[in-house]
């Protein structure tokens, strides 16, 4: 028979086998529970990521495009003709042509005429028409020609794309092919002489015809020097002014028509103006047939340069001998005056009569009958307080000439040996 305590003792140990059991199976759940996130991690790493699908990129068409100029030279204002060839090397349609060019001192007078589609594996030919500028330079131009095109994409797109092809044309100065037969420089040196020459002949036309010796300009040696000074200097005034360091465009017609007159022009100033104002002088100052000898005695006086004194000379003209007063004409003619004499207006008894002759006898003449005031003397005269007479007129030979002045008549007049005495143009008498 068992004890109390002996089966007291065997109930604990049945219930701690029970707790032991317990424990571990509480345990072994744990572990597992724990363990199934890593195995559950190491599959979704260990899976594989699908790739993308790649997007698809369109490829452009392969297109030839040629272009070749008609001329290697050219010139301002000139135009000048492309052939265009283009080749279409893909199996895609093309269109919508338009063709640009990159120096923009050319400007596109005709556009070339392109079909409006180019078929796969086609070609197709066109000319193109450019116009140089007016302020090209003469030089070199290479230029870009670029030939734009649209093709279809897909999906109802449209890509534009381009095909450039490189152009070399010479813009040359006129008449620079024909100036290759002068020797090395002599082109550039008549260029530059070109503005010069012409003011250089106007100069000595008009200045032979103020001189009355009309002749034909001509263009000496001794004047390249001096021309072409002025021709450097008119450079670089037009370089510093004007900004013209490409030149003249002397292709122009407009340009070197303008030139020219130009030239003439300035050349004409100095001596045109010598020539109007000789010609004005003539008018105002210039002895006449038709002077009577109030014109006379004012011409005579107070033109400019008339002498301080004058002289009585004797000479030969056209083979006959001429004595008078010797005076000249504003272009530098000689003539023949006679020498006047004035008396107060009215008779010596009238109180007018003895004012004009105390003022004549003062103001204007001295106490030994020297003129003294030339503007006062020709006022009283103009004012009718004066008489005039020929006191001492014109010879012919022995023929007196009643004419204040002989013009026509004493053209090429030779002084003869003697000596000329100083006589008063005009003499008080009473």
């Amino acid at each position: 028979m068992a004890l109390p305590f002996q089966k007291r003792k065997e109930r604990f140990t049945r219930r701690g086998h029970f707790l032991a059991l317990l424990s571990i199976c509480v345990l072994l759940s744990l572990v597992a529970t724990s363990a199934a996130p890593r195995h559950r991690h190491r599959a979704l790493r260990a899976r594989p990521t699908p790739a993308p699908t790649p997007a698809v990129t369109p490829i452009a068409p392969t297109v030839e495009f040629q272009a070749l100029p008609g001329e290697d030279n050219v010139g301002r204002g000139e135009t000048i003709t492309f052939s265009l060839f283009v080749s279409n090397k893909s199996n895609v349609t093309l269109n919508k042509f338009k063709l640009n060019v990159s120096d923009p001192a050319f400007e596109t007078v005709k556009q070339p005429t392109f079909p409006p589609t180019l078929p796969p594996f086609g070609n197709v030919r066109a000319e193109t028409i450019l116009k140089v500028g007016d302020k090209a330079s003469f030089a070199p131009h290479k230029m870009l020609l670029t030939l734009e095109y649209a093709w279809d994409l897909g999906g109802g797109q449209e890509a534009v794309s381009a095909q450039s092809v490189p152009a070399s044309v010479q813009v040359t100065r006129r008449f620079e092919e024909e100036a290759k037969g002068f020797p090395g420089g002599t082109a550039a040196f008549l260029y530059l002489l070109l503005p010069i020459i012409p003011a250089m002949l106007s100069y000595q036309f008009v200045e032979s015809l103020r001189k009355g010796q009309v002749t034909m300009p001509t263009f000496k040696t001794e004047y390249v020097v001096p021309a072409f000074f002025a021709a450097v200097v008119l450079s670089f005034i037009m370089l510093l002014a004007f900004n013209r360091d490409n030149g003249l465009n002397y292709s122009d017609p407009r340009v070197f028509i303008a030139v020219l007159l130009t030239s003439l022009v300035v050349g004409a100033l100095v001596p045109g103006f010598r020539l109007a104002l000789g010609a004005w002088r003539m008018w105002r100052w210039g002895f006449d047939n038709t002077d009577t000898p109030k014109s006379y005695l004012r011409k005579a006086l107070l033109a400019p340069g008339t002498p301080r004194e004058f002289r009585r000379v004797t000479g030969n003209a056209n083979g006959e001998e001429w004595k008078g007063m010797l005076l000249k004409q504003p272009n530098g003619a000689t003539v023949l005056g006679a020498q006047l004499g004035v008396s107060p207006v009215g008779e010596p008894g009238e109180v007018k009569y003895q004012e004009r002759l105390t003022k004549l006898t003062t103001d204007v003449f001295d106490a030994d009958g020297v003129l003294m005031d030339r503007r006062q003397l020709v006022k009283m005269v103009e004012s009718n307080d004066l008489n005039l007479e020929l006191q001492a007129r014109v010879m012919r030979g022995d023929v007196p000439i009643n004419e204040p002045v002989v013009i026509d008549e004493v053209s090429g007049f030779q002084q003869g040996n003697a000596a000329p005495q100083p006589q008063p143009l005009i003499v008080p008498t009473n």
